[in-house]
C-alpha cells in the first residue's frame, strides 16, 4: 500500500493484433432466378493482445502442486514459484502474446432462388475451423490446461495447450455466461410460397453442431488463484447435442379498399425439440451434469397487422 509506483507495467510496443485474411468466392446463376455461390476464407492472426504474464517468470518456474481426478476426468495443476512472485511484488506485464498465432478457415456455400413463379428459397451451409498454434515456449506461462481460449486470463496464461486445437469464445452477461461458441458446421434453409386467395406459407430450418462443453475442475493454483482446469485431453472432447430447429408461418392478406389486414400464425420449434444447450461443467460441484438451459419449447404466435 505504501508503494508510489505500480508493480504492473505495459509493454511500450503493445499494439492491436495483426490479421492477414484472404477470401476467394464464386457466384453463378444456374438458370434464371436461381444462383449458387461459394466462398473460402483463410485468416491468420498474430500478436494477440490482452496477454499479461508474470514479470520475470517462465513456464520453468511453475511446478505441479496437485492432480485432480474424477471418473474419466483428470487435471494436473501447476503453481508459480512463490519466491519469484514475491521478488517482483506479483507484477505483470500487459503485452501481445509471443510465439502464438491462430488460424481460421471457413467454407460457405449458398443457393438463392429469387421470388418468381410464386415461390422463393435460400439455403446456406458453412464449415468452420478456428485453431490455435504454439510456436515457441513463451506462448505458455502456467502449464495448467484451462478452458479459456480468448480474452485476458490473468494467471491461467495457458489455455487448453493443444496445438491445432479449437478456439471458442466464452459468452458473458445477459444471463448466458457459460456458452462456448464453436460449431464446425451450420445449416440454414428457408422457403416461401404464395398460395391462391392471398395465403402465404413459409418455413425455416436451422441446424448446427453442438457447442463445446469443456469439463472442468475449479482448482487453486497457488499465487495464480483459482482457475477452471480442463478435465479432458482436448478442449472439444465433449460437445452438446447437435441443434435442429424448424419454424413455420401461415399468413393471409385481406384487402378492403385502401385498408389492408395481414393475419398470421407463426409456430416456433415445430418439432418441440428439447435440445440441451448448457449443463453444469464442474465435476466437483453438486450440479455437475444438471441442465442449465434448453431450447425454448414450441410456441404459437397469432398476429394481426393493420395497414392503411
Amino acid at each position: 500500500p505504501t508503494s508510489v509506483t505500480s508493480v504492473n507495467t505495459i509493454d511500450p510496443n503493445y499494439h492491436a493484433n495483426r490479421d492477414h485474411e484472404i477470401i476467394v468466392g464464386l457466384d453463378h446463376e444456374l438458370v434464371p432466378n436461381v444462383a449458387v455461390g461459394a466462398a473460402y476464407t483463410l485468416r491468420r492472426t498474430n500478436d494477440w493482445p490482452t496477454w499479461d504474464p508474470r514479470i520475470g517468470l517462465t513456464s520453468a518456474d511453475y511446478s505441479v502442486i496437485s492432480t485432480l481426478t474424477s471418473g474419466p476426468y483428470s487435471a494436473t495443476i501447476y503453481a508459480p514459484n512463490q519466491a519469484k512472485v514475491d521478488a517482483t511484488g506479483g507484477g505483470r506485464i500487459l503485452e501481445n502474446r509471443p510465439d502464438y498465432h491462430s488460424r481460421y478457415q471457413g467454407l460457405e456455400m449458398t443457393l438463392n432462388k429469387r421470388l418468381s413463379n410464386r415461390w422463393m428459397a435460400r439455403v446456406a451451409f458453412s464449415v468452420n475451423n478456428w485453431q490455435e498454434f504454439f510456436d515457441g515456449p513463451l506462448a505458455i506461462q502456467n502449464p495448467t490446461h484451462t478452458d479459456s481460449t480468448t480474452g485476458a486470463v490473468s494467471g491461467a496464461l495457458s489455455r487448453p495447450q493443444v496445438p491445432g486445437g479449437q478456439i471458442a469464445p466464452r459468452s458473458s452477461g445477459s444471463g448466458k455466461g457459460d456458452i462456448f461458441y464453436n460449431a464446425r458446421w451450420q445449416l440454414n434453409a428457408n422457403g416461401f410460397y404464395q398460395l391462391p386467395a392471398g395465403f402465404e406459407v413459409g418455413a425455416n430450418i436451422f441446424g448446427r453442431q453442438g457447442y463445446i462443453e469443456p469439463i472442468i475442475f475449479q482448482a487453486s493454483e497457488g499465487a495464480d488463484g483459482s482457475r477452471r482446469a480442463l478435465g479432458t485431453a482436448t478442449f472439444d472432447a465433449t460437445r452438446y447435442p447437435n441443434l435442429w430447429d424448424v419454424d413455420m408461418r401461415v399468413a393471409k392478406t385481406i384487402n378492403l379498399s385502401r385498408v389492408k389486414f395481414l393475419l398470421s400464425a407463426d409456430v416456433f420449434n415445430v418439432l418441440n425439440a428439447g435440445t440441451t444447450l448448457a449443463l453444469g461443467r464442474n465435476v466437483q460441484a453438486a450440479d455437475f451434469g444438471t441442465i442449465n438451459e434448453i431450447i425454448a419449447p414450441r410456441i404459437l404466435r397469432l398476429g394481426v397487422k393493420f395497414q392503411f
